[in-house]
């Protein structure tokens, strides 16, 4: 029932903005076309100066915006890395490790999930539950790699770093010896 109201009442809103906005042009025309033409494009040039000065207030207050949080999610992304690097690092030494029973693994797991929520854009906090609630059973033998590629791939756009060129499993290579399109195809 709540729905319904609201589709109306958005809809009624844009209706009277769209009302308004047309009228608020018509008078600027009205005005413009009614001024002496000697007059007319310092007028027109006035209204261009302040439209694009709002515009570059906008664009440069998203853009600080955007940068405020740069650290901070540099620092929170940093601790999935260090987690990941861990990882390969234990299993290269042959290791026996068990992050389950790691207090100190589940410790910067808690505070990376903390920070992902927090500072995390849109896209990085989707590729991180989507690795959460994958089992990796689904007879793709890179699907844990795939996740991680997306997680990464992620964090690297929302810190402002290209990713052209990368996949989720090209980005991997840097760090495993053998060509990982070919691991798990026998």
């Amino acid at each position: 029932m709540r729905k319904p109201v609201q589709i109306a009442t958005g809809l009624l809103l844009l209706l009277a903005g769209g009302v308004v906005a047309w009228w608020l042009l018509s008078a600027v025309a009205q005005y413009v076309l009614g001024l002496d033409k000697a007059l007319a494009p310092a007028v027109i040039g006035g209204f261009v100066t302040v439209a694009l000065a709002i515009f570059a207030f906008w664009r440069d207050r998203a853009k600080s915006r955007a940068e405020a949080h740069r650290e901070n999610k540099i620092e929170v992304y940093s601790i999935f890395y260090d987690i990941i690097f861990k990882l390969l690092e234990m299993q290269k030494s042959d290791e026996s490790y068990n992050i389950e029973n790691d207090p100190e693994f589940q410790k910067k797991w808690f505070q990376m999930t903390r920070g992902v929520l927090f500072y995390g854009s849109p896209e990085v906090v989707d590729a991180f539950s989507k690795f959460k609630v994958s089992d990796g059973s689904a007879g793709d033998p890179l699907a844990a790699m795939r996740n991680i590629g997306r997680i990464l791939l992620a964090m690297r756009k929302d810190i402002g770093l290209s990713n052209w060129g990368l996949n989720e499993l090209s980005i991997h290579q840097i760090y495993v010896n053998d060509d990982v399109r070919k691991i798990g195809k026998g």
